[in-house]
């Protein structure tokens, strides 16, 4: 059955929205298995094969972009984007810093140097009289 709102079926672009809505829920409850992707990509498989891949970008002359790409059995078959400023580029931003943030695990390292910062005593693993930090 093809999903309907007020009335009418979705469309391609409609149904994409949704799953964006969706799968930004599930990565901030950390129930989604990102991976890189490319440079500045982070990619989605699911267990029917077909992926969804969450590209951002800040060129230094031209505005802030992302975009939400699906891909059926390797075809890329609809995206969704928008620049900085444009209706959609919170939801695809978010996704993209979502994907980022479980890839990386930059909350992970913050938490860990804010619990060591709280800690007594010294912070930071000693330096070797021998050794250089670069």
């Amino acid at each position: 059955m093809v999903p309907k709102t007020e009335g009418k079926t979705m469309t391609l672009e409609e149904k994409l929205h949704s799953m964006i809505e969706q799968l930004l829920k599930k990565s901030k409850e950390n129930q989604v298995n990102w991976r890189r992707y490319e440079q500045n990509s982070f990619s989605i498989v699911f267990s029917s094969r077909n992926q969804l891949v969450v590209t951002a970008s800040s060129p230094e002359s031209e505005p802030d972009w992302a975009r939400v790409a699906l891909y059926v059995d390797g075809e890329h078959v609809a995206e969704i984007g928008a620049e900085d400023g444009d209706q959609d580029y919170e939801l695809l931003k978010s996704v993209y810093d979502e994907a980022h943030r479980s890839v990386v695990g930059w909350d992970s390292a913050i938490s860990a140097i804010e619990a060591e910062l709280s800690a007594e005593g010294s912070v930071g693993v000693p330096v070797e009289s021998d050794q250089t930090p670069f």
